[in-house]
């Protein structure tokens, strides 16, 4: 439309012409047409089939409109980015609390080490607790998210780990 061209333009509320252009307009029977921007949030359009004049009080009543149309879009606008700051803060969350769990989870193996009296015991609680902190499957998906994992070093073992091994050694010969 013409007239919201002009009052995006010069930033006021404008009347429609009636040189506007018929081609140029979207709603081309209406007869009279007012546009008022919101403060570069868009236009307040209204159209009419029927001749229509705005007085002071109108101008001003729709004024007012528009003001408030702007408040309500920024306060949404604001909610949005209230609510996903909020969603990223309860998955940082969650995510802390899975580390202080397992965080728990270590310092009860290392209390319960100190109870233990043969290193076969230490090193079996040892083999234990790694395996529930850092279950095989993730060191997979880690191994397959960074290529830098990729490491011959990480591939899983065939047979007995490198920690079984030598807890079997232990068993066998009685001291590492």
């Amino acid at each position: 439309e013409p007239v919201v061209e002009r009052a995006l333009r010069l930033q006021r509320m404008e009347q429609g012409l009636p040189a506007d252009n018929q081609l140029d307009r979207i709603f081309s029977e209406e007869t009279e047409t007012w546009a008022l921007p919101m403060r570069n949030r868009g236009i307040l359009y209204l159209g009419h089939t029927k001749k229509f004049e705005i007085d002071a009080k109108t101008k001003h009543f729709l004024q007012v409109i528009s003001n408030h149309s702007v408040v309500a879009l920024e306060s949404a606008q604001f909610y949005q980015r209230l609510q996903r700051s909020l969603q990223r803060e309860a998955a940082s969350a969650s995510r802390s609390e899975a580390l202080v769990q397992r965080l728990a989870q270590v310092i009860d193996c290392i209390t319960q080490l100190v109870d233990l009296q043969t290193p076969v015991e230490m090193l079996e609680r040892c083999s234990q607790t790694l395996q529930q902190l850092i279950p095989h499957h993730q060191l997979l998906m880690l191994r397959n998210a960074d290529p830098k994992l990729n490491a011959p070093e990480l591939r899983k073992p065939e047979g007995p780990s490198p920690l079984e091994g030598y807890a079997q050694k232990v068993r066998e010969n009685g001291r590492p």
